[in-house]
């Protein structure tokens, strides 16, 4: 039987999952190169085993309001390197949670659901653990949003 993991984290706050078969790699640290470009979601970029990698701002993405000013001086305190469709990034994140197994989901109805300062469309599905409600974030919708991705 085939079972799914799942990464969970906080961004500004707020709880995601991802399936842990998109993380390559949790790191501590990296150098961010910022760079001019058209891409407003891009944060810049970053060498990962000598490959450059685009780091994706998420807090830009998934949030419509900030709630706390979000500057170069924000701390974050891991990076996540990942990858969709072959393509490797990263994101920031405030905080790592826990690996979960078998998470029950449900789709997201706009007539069920309210979450103003979330960007719903970014989002897959939510669970609710332990009084705890979690998202899980869309990699092909962020991806064609950014990109043009299909």
């Amino acid at each position: 039987m085939l079972t799914s993991s799942y990464l969970t984290f906080q961004l500004n706050s707020t709880n995601f999952f991802i399936k842990s078969c998109n993380v390559i790699e949790i790191l501590d640290k990296i150098i961010v190169s910022p760079t001019p470009s058209i891409i407003s979601q891009c944060e810049g970029l970053c060498i990962f085993r000598e490959q450059l990698i685009p780091i994706i701002n998420f807090d830009k993405i998934l949030f419509q309001t900030k709630t706390e000013p979000l500057d170069n001086q924000k701390k974050f305190s891991k990076v996540i390197i990942a990858s969709f469709r072959d393509v490797i990034f990263g994101f920031k994140v405030d905080r790592i949670s826990k690996l979960l197994e078998n998470i029950p989901k449900f789709p997201i109805s706009t007539d069920n659901l309210s979450f103003p300062n979330i960007q719903m469309g970014y989002i897959d599905s939510v669970i609710n653990i332990q009084n705890k409600t979690i998202f899980s974030i869309n990699f092909a919708k962020i991806f064609q949003c950014i990109f043009d991705f299909q």
